[in-house]
This record gives C-alpha cells, structure tokens and sequence, in this order.
C-alpha cells in the first residue's frame, strides 16, 4: 500500500514538472505527451501490481 501511493505521489509530482518545462520551453508538447505517457502507464502498472499482489494472484 504504501509503495502504490508513494509511487502515485512521485508520479503526479513528475507529471507537474514535466508541465512546467513545457510552460518554460525546456520540452515540446511530444516529448511532454511522451513522458506523461510513460509516467502514467508506470503508476498504472505499479498499482496493478500492487493490488495484484494484495490480492495474492
């Protein structure tokens, strides 16, 4: 439990700076959907795995 909402936590702090270099001009609009892709896709695989293995599948 506390691995899932530590990793959701770091995720959505990373997806808010990744906004922001957007905003300053540090990362185009691709590479800003590419990361908020790949940092959703890694909490989403972290909390399925987590619940998984509360589940004990």
């Amino acid at each position: 439990m506390i691995v899932r909402t530590t990793v959701t936590v770091i995720g959505i702090v990373l997806m808010w700076v990744a906004m922001w270099c957007t905003y300053t001009g540090y990362l185009t609009s691709g590479a800003m959907a590419l990361t908020e892709a790949g940092l959703i896709g890694t909490v989403w695989m972290t909390n399925l795995i987590g619940r998984m293995m509360e589940e004990s599948y």
